[in-house]
């Protein structure tokens, strides 16, 4: 919609001279001069934003509560270990899971699909 109206104000600019524009409609001068500038943006601009925030949600943090018991939390301790061992003293608790839920579906994949089901070969 603003683009529209920066359009409009532009072929009506070619008519009326710009002052008498905000007598002739509901807008301000400093209203129209402001549509008149979105005119100078690039046309997909618009586009290039949604991309742009797609992008950055893709990589947003979205954070992940578990409740473990006793036994749970110490072999998740142990495989977040093993983890950051293979990935490096500088890897985030979420890569190191990360790379966990990779190795497990990885694995799960080469198996067959008895196996898979928790069933045997």
């Amino acid at each position: 919609m603003p683009r529209r109206l920066a359009e409009l104000v532009h072929d009506l600019d070619r008519t009326y001279a710009v002052d008498d524009l905000p007598r002739m409609l509901p807008w301000s001068a400093s209203q129209l001069q402001d549509s008149l500038e979105l005119l100078k943006l690039p046309a997909d601009l618009e586009s290039a934003l949604r991309e742009q925030a797609a992008r950055d949600a893709a990589e947003a943090p979205v954070p992940v509560t578990i409740v473990l018991l006793g036994r749970e939390h110490q072999q998740f301790e142990q495989a977040m270990a093993k983890a950051k061992e293979e990935l490096g003293r500088g890897a985030r608790r979420g890569q190191c899971l990360a790379q966990i839920c990779s190795a497990y579906l990885r694995t799960r994949e080469a198996a067959s699909p008895e196996e898979a089901l928790g069933g045997h070969p």
